[in-house]
């Protein structure tokens, strides 16, 4: 994975695309687990679907493809990738992303923009959790479940539709659904030491 920053371009004129975010910091859960991390991420996308509604249309081309990999060059391109700080999980809704751009999110708040922006453009998708040389899940981007087959659009990583090899793999596919507030996956208080936050 990548370990250094890159050179972003600077973005600017895409702000107005976007809703300004409060700014404010949630924790949500102090001792999360997995399944409240990926819970969180599908709630966000759905409640925030405004976010990226504009630039989803700017997006937009003649084919899925066409489309996935203009999602990809955009992420990539202006968004950098710093990993969240140990101990804690970040979760951006996709306008406090595109506030953070220059600083940096991690893999879960560019799943979470790229979500966005592929359920507004109503192309299916699924989180791919990937291992590579530890036994727990180190990593999570979107595929892209297109007519044409499935792409993949880790903007984490220097090239569209590629991944790094992984030793293991879990597809989790998000569906459309309304969720009632934050106590649906606050239940399962797991004993992992990750300050789960949602921005």
């Amino acid at each position: 994975m990548i370990s250094s920053k890159r050179h972003i371009k600077n973005g600017s004129q895409f702000n107005a695309l976007f809703p300004i975010p409060k700014g404010k910091t949630k924790v949500i859960k102090k001792v999360a687990h997995l399944d409240d991390t990926l819970a969180l991420m599908r709630q966000v996308v759905q409640e925030t679907l405004e976010d990226t509604y504009a630039l989803a249309q700017y997006l937009q081309s003649t084919t899925e493809a066409k489309t996935c990999q203009n999602i990809w060059n955009f992420c990539y391109s202006f968004i950098q990738y710093e990993k969240d700080e140990t101990g804690k999980e970040q979760v951006r809704r996709p306008s406090r992303t595109w506030q953070d751009r220059k600083s940096g999110v991690d893999c879960d708040c560019f799943s979470v923009f790229i979500g966005s922006i592929l359920t507004n453009l109503n192309i299916p998708y699924s989180f791919r959790l990937t291992k590579y040389k530890s036994n727990n899940y180190e990593h999570v981007y979107p595929i892209a479940h297109t007519k044409n087959g499935t792409l993949i659009l880790d903007a984490v990583v220097h090239n569209f539709n590629y991944e790094v090899p992984y030793s293991s793999k879990k597809d989790i596919a998000m569906e459309l659904e309304y969720l009632n507030g934050v106590d649906d996956f606050l239940d399962n208080d797991l004993p992992i030491n990750t300050r789960f936050r949602w921005y």
